[in-house]
């Protein structure tokens, strides 16, 4: 008996209306896609996926963040890294906490993660670094 290989082409969660692809040996079938109330059901269950308290001050960093691109002429979503980066430069410059700062580029990263944009935060220059003072 042949046992057969199966690959299965995996991707992110399908839009409604669209179909995945399998490949099994030598030829494709297509697969069904979720049905839309399913795919609705796990995308709500993603944009939960952090406490209200979190949510809340995500919505608040992200906010300032926004109204500091604005007066800026510049786009907060999708914002580039060095949008990202000048406004981290911006926040050590008005004296934020590190927590601060740590919390308001998770918050960027979270809204551009729930929008479907690559996270501007995944570029080395807009991740927050500190230095130790020597003082």
């Amino acid at each position: 008996m042949r046992a057969h290989r199966w690959i299965v082409v995996i991707s992110s969660m399908p839009r409604p209306g669209t179909a995945k692809t399998r490949r099994v040996d030598a030829h494709v079938e297509t697969l069904p896609t979720l049905p839309a109330a399913d795919i609705e059901r796990a995308t709500a269950f993603a944009k939960q996926d952090k406490t209200p308290a979190t949510r809340q001050a995500y919505r608040s960093d992200f906010s300032i963040f926004r109204v500091w691109c604005m007066a800026r002429s510049v786009s907060a979503l999708p914002a580039s890294p060095e949008t990202v980066a000048g406004f981290l430069v911006a926040e050590v410059d008005n004296g934020m906490a590190a927590s601060t700062i740590t919390r308001r580029c998770a918050a960027i990263r979270h809204a551009h993660k729930l929008a479907e944009f690559k996270p501007p935060t995944n570029s080395e220059i807009a991740r927050p670094h500190y230095e130790a003072s020597g003082d």
